[in-house]
């Protein structure tokens, strides 16, 4: 009689907190200085030209890429985030959801480290499969989360919208 060898196991993993991977990604997001920010508008008033502005204003360099534009208030904008450069060391989706998917392949092909899918009161840039694919293939996400929050004295709008998110248990620490 031959013994038979038992079936290697695979050990188990923890279960994967989302929050404490938004919360790593956030972190990362924050120390860069060059980053893209897809999908910002020409228009002076939507939401992602608040995010320009405001990142802008705290010193980083921020790259357009929208491919409707040439240019941003001066700023040399690109029609695809394989354009960029030099390199980014994170990407901003602000783009309807159903392009974060490609994005997200893009950034992933491009060797962005870090891409953060945008969500404030609608859906916002939030894809799951593009959630998915980006952490699958080693990119750091943040999944549908507003950058506004997370910020250093961010407005009163901000700031009660992180607390909201506190008090509710949805806010990545």
């Amino acid at each position: 009689m031959t013994a038979v060898a038992p079936e290697p196991t695979q050990p188990k993993r923890a279960p994967v907190d989302p929050k404490a991977l938004d919360a790593r990604a956030i972190h990362a997001f924050l120390q860069a200085k060059r980053v893209a920010l897809v999908g910002v508008s020409h228009e002076e008033k939507d939401f992602s030209r608040s995010l320009w502005t405001e990142l802008r204003n705290r010193g980083v360099d921020v790259v357009p890429v929208n491919p409707k534009l040439d240019t941003l208030e001066g700023v040399e904008a690109f029609k695809d985030i394989a354009e960029v450069t030099p390199p980014v060391e994170a990407v901003y989706v602000a783009t309807p959801a159903n392009a974060s998917l490609a994005v997200m392949k893009g950034c992933v092909s491009a060797g962005v480290p870090v891409v953060w899918l945008h969500k404030g009161g609608g859906p916002g840039a939030l894809d799951e499969a593009a959630v998915a694919w980006g952490r699958v293939h080693g990119a750091q996400v943040v999944a549908g989360q507003c950058l506004h929050m997370f910020l250093d004295h961010p407005s009163w709008v901000h700031r009660f919208h992180r607390g909201i998110k506190r008090i509710l248990g949805d806010l990545p620490s």
